[in-house]
């Protein structure tokens, strides 16, 4: 998806990021903080087995949005530049 719009737009590899960054962002943080805000009751008095489940799902939601958002973005422009996978 990056390439592919780094090579139709003409623009470099940091541009092509940042704005892919930010047309995904908003979807991805609405969908997390409706997930998050409908688990917290559930998670401070849920029953005994369902706070830890409900902790759970928060955290990996909440690791995964910043897996996403921020940490495989930089591993690609990481990877892209010293790599030199584009010129």
């Amino acid at each position: 998806m990056i390439r592919g719009h780094l090579r139709r737009l003409g623009q470099r590899l940091r541009e092509a990021l940042l704005h892919a960054g930010a047309a995904r962002m908003r979807p991805v943080l609405v969908t997390v903080l409706a997930t998050v805000l409908g688990l917290i009751p559930l998670a401070v008095r849920g029953g005994e087995l369902w706070q830890p489940l409900a902790a759970v799902h928060i955290v990996s939601l909440v690791a995964g949005t910043a897996l996403t958002l921020v940490v495989l973005p930089a591993i690609y422009w990481l990877m892209a530049t010293r790599l030199g996978w584009i010129r």
